[in-house]
């Protein structure tokens, strides 16, 4: 999440432009770890949308994306 909140700095967007994430992971045990991470990033302002995968493999260790409300 820290260098998401990197990359969304750099083209002027934060978090509240978030609408809708989708989390794909390996281990569905890393998901409480996941969700408070989540949490401490998005506890002051409405969470965006979420889906969560649990997938066989990934190139990393998980994949993130978002989908962002640029209005």
């Amino acid at each position: 999440m820290k260098n998401l909140k990197i990359i969304l700095s750099e083209d002027r967007v934060n978090f509240k432009k978030i609408i809708k994430t989708s989390l794909f992971i390996i281990k569905i045990e890393d998901y409480p770890k996941i969700n408070y991470s989540y949490y401490k990033f998005f506890h002051e302002i409405d969470s965006p949308s979420r889906e969560t995968i649990q997938v066989l493999g990934l190139p990393k260790k998980y994949e993130y994306r978002n989908i962002f409300n640029r209005i």
